[in-house]
């Protein structure tokens, strides 16, 4: 029972973000570097029992974390109007960390949200490349898109900490 409790907790934050942006004849080019912080939100900081549908019941303790993340991303366009022809190349590079995981064990049919205070540290990468060329033919246009993603994420099942390490390709 936490009637008559009163969680308090104030932070001040910066997210600090730069911008560059520049062309050059038919190319553009930007870069891109800034920092989020994802807070808590309100169902992590309420404590004790929450029915979500008629069979689910969950129960959890709540830790006060904040996710920060230092991102980059640059681009690299083509355009070529007289031609119909355009490229575009994107790298994107995420690093995050906390200090709290979030997780669910199972015994039986109860089900029971955990966390961990532990410092969790992650990343992410993704190259995008794409090119599509038009012709006057019946108003005719190729294109082609090629994506690689790449995650490392550490997550909690059964109060281990795991890290889910995914690759992905595209076209």
């Amino acid at each position: 029972d936490i009637s008559g409790t009163i969680l308090k907790d104030s932070k001040v934050y910066g997210e600090p973000s730069l911008s560059l942006n520049g062309y050059r004849g038919k190319w553009d080019f930007g870069i891109k570097l800034y920092r989020t912080i994802e807070q808590v939100g309100f169902e992590q900081l309420y404590t004790g029992s929450i029915l979500t549908n008629y069979r689910t019941l969950s129960r959890y303790d709540p830790l006060f974390n904040d996710r920060k993340s230092n991102n980059s991303s640059g681009t690299m366009s083509y355009k070529n109007s007289y031609r119909l022809l355009f490229a575009n190349v994107q790298l994107t590079y995420s690093r995050f960390s906390s200090d709290a995981l979030y997780g669910q064990t199972f015994d039986g049919m109860l089900s029971k949200i955990t966390a961990l205070q532990v410092d969790a540290n992650g990343h992410h990468s993704l190259v995008r490349m794409e090119v599509s060329k038009g012709f006057d033919w019946k108003k005719l246009n190729l294109g082609m898109s090629l994506a690689w993603y790449s995650k490392n994420t550490p997550v909690l099942r059964q109060d281990t900490v795991v890290r889910y390490l995914g690759k992905e390709l595209s076209a």
